[in-house]
């Protein structure tokens, strides 16, 4: 169960290669402040990174009058992010049974998914008022229990 708020953050990047960098950098340093594995903190800034460049690249063109909008969470059993964008949002279920690999086959560059759907414990997209967001769940313990949005979501 999600107990115990002790952090949120929120980021407004521009659609631009690089703008991600702001934000893994801040994970980083504060997930370091929460005595987090430095290897599970890898495995969250590079899923974290992912998620921007799909929302900068897929969801919001690159256009850098378009922001991408970033919330994270700390809590007592993780951290959850959510990337807000303006794109059409994607099917979620190209995750499920190993479809992950069959879209990195037609699609090299599919590989941001993969990586996602390999650190994140849980992997949700959805739709907040008019905007398509990702959600990613990173647990440091066994005791998450989802409470947030509706949407689709792909548990390890």
């Amino acid at each position: 169960m999600r107990k115990g708020n002790l952090l949120t953050m929120n980021w407004k990047i521009n659609s631009q290669y690089g703008q991600e960098k702001v934000v893994t950098r801040d994970v980083e340093r504060l997930l370091a402040l929460y005595s987090i594995d430095s290897r599970r903190i890898e495995e969250v800034t590079t899923a974290v990174s992912e998620a921007c460049l799909n929302a900068l690249e897929h969801g919001n063109k690159l256009d850098p009058h378009r922001l991408v909008e970033v919330t994270m969470d700390i809590h007592e059993g993780g951290c959850i992010f959510r990337f807000y964008d303006d794109g059409a949002g994607f099917d979620s279920h190209l995750l499920l049974a190993n479809q992950v690999t069959q879209f990195i086959k037609t699609d090299p560059r599919g590989w941001g998914l993969q990586l996602i759907n390999t650190f994140a414990n849980q992997f949700r997209t959805g739709y907040e008022d008019i905007r398509f967001y990702v959600e990613l769940v990173f647990l440091t313990n066994d005791t998450y229990e989802s409470g947030c949005g509706n949407g689709t979501i792909i548990s390890r």
